[in-house]
């Protein structure tokens, strides 16, 4: 009976010890929906649905990563995780799309975007946000989860 409840609490300690953030860090993938225009400053005439496909990294306090939709646009974004709490954290950033000629690749500030992760109690940590265009009033959501690596 000593035994186990030094073991239990030996856990406890371990448990406690990890940073709340060390729980999200890691790669993360999803999809999103939605669709925005492009900049007027830009001569492109065609939606772009960003977020469509993405791919990121929480690394502590940041999240990174880019991308890309079926049309062939393609941005980053980059956000801070601004809390995390034992259950959830929440992050927010800005997002980018290049502008892609013959003759340049400008990369254009879009928006921001917010993201909110699950980590506990489930299996598999989640995230789900929105993303907006500073251009118009168009926006769109997102959605994924960690990546286990081995």
């Amino acid at each position: 009976m000593r035994k186990s409840l030094l073991i239990a609490l030996t856990a406890i300690l371990l448990i406690g010890a990890v940073p709340a953030s060390a729980q999200i860090n890691g790669n993360w993938k999803g999809v999103g929906r939605g669709c925005c225009s492009p900049p007027p400053i830009s001569t492109s005439d065609f939606p772009i649905y960003a977020w469509q496909n993405w791919k990121g990294v929480v690394k502590d306090d940041a999240f990174w990563g880019k991308w890309e939709d079926e049309t062939g646009n393609y941005g980053n974004f980059k956000g801070e995780i601004l809390w995390i709490s034992q259950t959830e954290a929440y992050a927010e950033g800005y997002w980018t799309w290049f502008y892609v000629t013959p003759d340049e690749i400008k990369e254009y500030e879009m928006g921001e975007f917010s993201m909110k992760f699950v980590h506990f109690p489930v299996e598999t940590p989640y995230c789900f946000g929105k993303w907006q265009s500073e251009y118009t009033n168009e926006g769109g959501t997102m959605k994924g989860r960690i990546i286990w690596t081995d």
